[in-house]
């Protein structure tokens, strides 16, 4: 028993050290969108193929990643807000359009061009509510691809709101009580935990629709996105400490335990504790990660190469985080068109049931790491450095 603890504790710590040499958050990001594209593998292959038995492994948490995906978009920019990034409110707006706008069109445009373009023209009200960013796939008319945006929506409504909570919440916190800013930020940050927490438990008790009032609005995802943005005022010229060494370890295992918790089928809890109490855990855990690790002396990250990647597999997990923008608008459409290429009677090879789900699930992994690392560079790379540049000048 005592040979098993220890090799336990050492692989603990090996993968530990692992995560610590790297950007954390795009490890994060990439964690998370791993949970999202597990998922959405069963939702395409099972509707067509529902007697085909579905891997346990793709049976992920793919909400748990969007709730990650919230509070790390609030902490990010919530850290240019405390850094004075963004002293203009106009300087914010116009910094987060050329980050999303120009890459989401283009997805729109490339759905548009080449996967069904009758469909946008037969439904031009549904076109109006994704260029608006008012799109909500649940309750409007919908195909591959373009379900997923619901989060593009809902991720701008709240960067709307976003320079407004700072200036007029946060930002006198953090001047008018400096000495006392710790204390009042985590007041703040545990009464959003609390409404987050109640406003789900009343939606159940009140058996409202989970999707469209608990899971993608932005009011039901306000706690854990303005949580990120007052845990980037709570670390700000923070400090290591033992006690955050210590906290470290356990807020990274508390996090990428819960995904366990979820995926693997002797362990798994409860749908409804996913539904309801799942998005305060990574609220509460996220938070802990943030505390823990962003620090003023913390370790700078190791470049990240083709040869940090051998080195340290856990390293792919990064990069996919770095591309997570692109991979997730298009990956279900990469999905689908594996699915359909298998499964065609003119496909040269037959491929087995029992092998459908992992033969589209890499072959999607491999092309859409591959476009959307094209992406990146001759897109969101020149449009980061113009929107750096946008900054500077401001």
């Amino acid at each position: 028993m005592s040979t098993v603890l220890e090799k336990g504790s050492a692989l603990v710590n090996k993968i530990y050290d692992s995560i610590s040499r790297m950007d954390v958050f795009n490890f994060i990001r990439g964690v998370a969108l791993l949970c999202v594209i597990g998922f959405h593998t069963l939702c395409v292959i099972q509707p067509t193929y529902p007697d085909i038995k579905v891997p346990w492994i793709f049976i992920t948490p793919a909400w748990y990643a969007m709730w990650a995906f919230f509070f790390l978009s609030g902490y990010l920019l919530g850290k240019g807000f405390f850094n004075g990034k963004y002293e203009k409110i106009s300087t914010f707006y116009i910094s987060r359009a050329i980050r999303i706008v120009p890459v989401y069109l283009f997805f729109l445009l490339v759905l548009f061009l080449f996967y069904k373009p009758l469909w946008f023209i037969n439904n031009l009200k549904t076109l109006y509510f994704l260029l608006t960013f008012t799109y909500n796939g649940w309750l409007m008319p919908s195909i591959t691809g373009v379900g997923a945006t619901w989060f593009i929506s809902t991720i701008v409504q709240l960067y709307a709101f976003a320079p407004l909570v700072y200036k007029f919440g946060l930002a006198k916190v953090a001047k008018d009580r400096e000495r006392e800013k710790g204390k009042y930020l985590t007041i703040i940050l545990f009464v959003l935990i609390a409404l987050g927490l109640i406003w789900r438990l009343l939606t159940d008790l009140f058996d409202l629709d989970y999707l469209i009032y608990s899971y993608s609005p932005a009011f039901a995802n306000a706690d854990l996105f303005f949580g990120g943005m007052v845990m980037s005022g709570l670390t700000k010229d923070s400090y290591d400490t033992p006690f955050k060494k210590y906290v470290r370890k356990l807020s990274m295992f508390a996090f990428l335990g819960l995904i366990v918790c979820f995926t693997v089928p002797d362990i798994r809890i409860s749908w409804w504790m996913y539904q309801y109490l799942y998005p305060t855990l990574a609220l509460v855990s996220l938070s802990l990660v943030v505390y823990s690790y962003d620090t003023k002396d913390k370790r700078k990250p190791d470049k990240l190469t083709f040869s940090s990647i051998v080195k340290n597999p856990l390293r792919f997990v990064e990069y996919i985080g770095t591309i997570s923008f692109t991979f997730y608008l298009y990956h279900s459409n990469f999905l689908e068109t594996f699915m359909k290429l298998f499964k065609d009677p003119a496909f040269p090879i037959v491929v087995k049931d029992e092998y459908l789900y992992w033969l589209v699930y890499i072959s999607m992994f491999i092309a859409a790491t591959i476009w959307s690392g094209i992406l990146q560079r001759l897109l969101e790379a020149p449009l980061n450095s113009l929107r750096a540049k946008f900054i500077q000048k401001q």
